[in-house]
């Protein structure tokens, strides 16, 4: 047996609350036991129980069972889904557990059953009961196809009525007959469509660069025309066909020759020079277009459409000589050995700071502009003389009579 030891020797353990499971109960339930307490837990919903005892360790021995959970009461239900076309005898608005019902279709002897269950809901098959058969007593006008008729027409017939559709343009014919669902039995038929008789056709499209002899605003059936090319011996034949339209080859013809039209001056490029310039030029001349700075050269012809074909060249600038730069500016506290009036392109000077060994270089360019790094100079150091010393003494001294212990000295 285990003890724990104390000041007044040793004590048994004590047992806390047993665990007591879900839908169990215990009689006289205690915060705490002693060793050797029993307690007896006893299931609610069934006459199972058991027992623990306390032992020496405070623990509870015994065994541990778990309790069933209780039987719900069951509920009503309330008055099922009757189907479409389907009858319930002595229908309620509720039932009890269990309680069922016998459906019924209205159009045959077809029936299912539902119970009541748990829950209040039902429970049993879903069927669906078909529409109950009507008894139609009339046919509403039968079909007729195309290019078809039908003696004496009425909107509706009585069941068991016949009627006989012939064709317009042929012997055939078929008969039709009012069953008793509603419907017409019989054979349909097509029926041909009528040969028409044929059109005249209107003038035909004439291609561009052709011509029609004896052209007309309209023509016969079967009749011929020949379109001939202007500008060829090429000729074919159209014939008006049925329906008023005309079929033959589609054909087209050349364009006839035109003589070429004359080219206006053309364009000169810049910095170019085109020797002989006129005013006008005739189909396939030739000009030569040479460039004023080079040796480059490319040739316009004057075509068929009154336009320059050739090349599209560019011409470079000619070459200028620099002009000269005048004299640049001197920053302040900086020096320029040999200062002109003038420089030529690409002459160099030096700029010198007065007070320090800094020197950058300006360029005369071709702009005549000066081109270079931009540098300013330090204020050079000047020092203070003896005399400013001795009156600035004076002043100081002066200012300073008033206090006892000044010592004020340059």
């Amino acid at each position: 047996m285990s003890r724990r030891w104390t000041l007044g020797g040793t004590e048994p353990i004590r047992c806390n609350s047993p665990y007591i499971p879900r839908y169990g109960s215990i009689d006289n339930l205690r915060l705490d036991y002693s060793v050797g307490d029993s307690s007896r837990i006893t299931c609610d919903n069934s006459a199972d129980s058991y027992n623990l005892q306390c032992n020496s360790d405070g623990f509870w021995t015994g065994s541990v069972r778990s309790c069933p959970a209780p039987v719900e009461a069951p509920e009503k239900c309330s008055a099922p889904y009757v189907p479409r076309y389907a009858t319930i005898q002595a229908l309620r608005m509720s039932y009890d557990f269990n309680e069922q019902i016998t459906v019924t279709c209205d159009n045959s002897t077809t029936q299912f059953t539902l119970r009541c269950d748990v829950h209040g809901l039902w429970s049993g098959p879903v069927v669906s009961c078909q529409e109950p058969y009507r008894q139609p007593v009339r046919c509403n006008s039968p079909y007729i196809p195309r290019y078809g008729s039908i003696d004496n027409l009425r909107l509706d017939y009585s069941v068991g009525d016949s009627v006989m559709i012939t064709c317009d343009s042929s012997t055939d014919s078929y008969n039709l007959r009012c069953n008793s669902g509603g419907f017409w039995m019989g054979s349909v038929l097509s029926c041909p469509s009528p040969i028409e008789a044929p059109e005249n056709c209107s003038a035909p499209y004439v291609p561009r660069y052709a011509t029609i002899q004896v052209l007309k605003t309209s023509y016969d059936f079967n009749e011929q025309i020949t379109v001939v090319c202007d500008n060829s011996t090429s000729q074919f034949t159209l014939r008006c066909h049925t329906h008023g339209l005309w079929s033959g080859p589609v054909v087209s013809c050349p364009e006839p020759y035109r003589p070429p039209v004359q080219c206006s001056a053309p364009y000169v490029p810049r910095y170019a020079t085109i020797q002989d310039l006129k005013m006008s030029y005739d189909f396939n001349e030739r000009i030569t277009v040479t460039c004023d700075n080079s040796t480059t050269q490319f040739t316009l012809r004057c075509d068929a459409h009154g336009l320059w074909s050739g090349p599209v060249v560019s011409c470079p600038e000619p070459y200028r000589p620099p002009v000269q730069c005048s004299a640049p500016y001197v920053p302040r506290y900086a020096t320029i050995q040999d200062l002109k009036m003038s420089y030529d392109f690409t002459e160099r000077i030096t700029v010198t700071c007065d007070n320090s060994t800094t020197q950058f270089t300006l360029r005369c360019d071709a702009h005549g502009l000066w081109s270079g790094q931009v540098v300013s100079c330090p204020e050079p150091y000047r020092r203070k003389t003896l005399t400013n010393c001795r009156i600035n003494c004076s002043v100081i001294y002066l200012l300073t009579l008033w206090k006892e212990d000044s010592n004020q000295q340059c």
